[in-house]
């Protein structure tokens, strides 16, 4: 599968993940809360570490069209 992500959805991705690790393993929810919220962080950090998301592939989404460039 040829990664479907760009550079800034990879990064959102990335600190959502975080965010919602961090609660899942820090909050005070209920753990049945705690348990979905580790589990969708978890695979946030995944794809986002991947470039590739099965949900983008079946819905027909590519993020990677937007190109950035970088001065030298």
């Amino acid at each position: 599968m040829k990664m479907n992500e760009g550079i800034a959805d990879r990064i959102a991705r990335a600190y959502i993940g975080d965010a919602l690790l961090i609660t899942a393993v820090m909050g005070p929810l209920p753990s049945f809360v705690n348990g979905v919220l580790g589990i969708t962080g978890a695979v946030l950090v995944i794809t986002a570490m991947a470039g590739r998301c099965p949900l983008y592939k079946l819905l027909g989404i590519d993020t990677t069209s937007r190109k950035m460039t970088f001065a030298h």
